[in-house]
């Protein structure tokens, strides 16, 4: 199990974020991808 702490993130967040990682399907509208630019930049 991957245990990352999403609590601080919106539903909509946390989806956008699960589809990234587990599906490798990038979000289509530019807060979706900030989000998602956002989560690898502070889990590298």
């Amino acid at each position: 199990y991957d245990y990352t702490d999403l609590s601080n993130a919106s539903p909509r967040k946390q989806h956008w974020i699960w589809k990234y990682k587990y599906l490798c399907v990038m979000p289509e509208n530019e807060k979706g991808k900030r989000v998602i630019e956002e989560y690898i930049k502070n889990n590298q």
